[in-house]
């Protein structure tokens, strides 16, 4: 931090020359000069390859053949069980003031808020009916 007012001088006097020198009077002519004209054969050609050797072929070590792995037989396969269908649960498709009637034909009797089932009270979730 010591250097900090000097070196912020350094920067505003480098600035200064550098806008002295930017004048369009740096740049008239530039692009309004003719081409400059190299005759042919006066620049050496240099190609990338000269400075490279050549490279060295060896010739590739003959293939050799793999024999093919011998065929093993398969084991048994187990029989395919096919899965079982899983019914939907049933829902509520109509209720009185006696109980409800479900999707799949039984009727629900009502006691109290329950519904009770041909084995025992059923658990309602929304319109979907267990019973045990």
């Amino acid at each position: 931090m010591r250097f900090g007012p000097f070196l912020l001088s350094m920067v505003l006097a480098a600035g200064a020359a550098l806008a002295q020198d930017a004048g369009p009077a740096r740049h008239r002519g530039r692009f309004a000069s003719p081409p400059v004209n190299v005759p042919p054969g006066s620049v050496p050609l240099i190609s990338p390859m000269t400075a490279v050797p050549p490279m060295q072929v060896r010739p590739l070590p003959p293939m050799t053949t793999v024999p093919p792995m011998p065929v093993r037989p398969l084991p048994p396969t187990t029989p395919v069980v096919p899965l079982q269908q899983i019914a939907p649960p049933p829902v509520l498709t109509s209720c009185d003031a006696g109980g409800c009637w479900s999707s799949d034909g039984t009727r629900l009797n009502r006691a109290g808020q329950n519904l009770v089932g041909p084995g025992g009270v059923c658990t309602t979730t929304g319109q979907m009916v267990h019973c045990p």
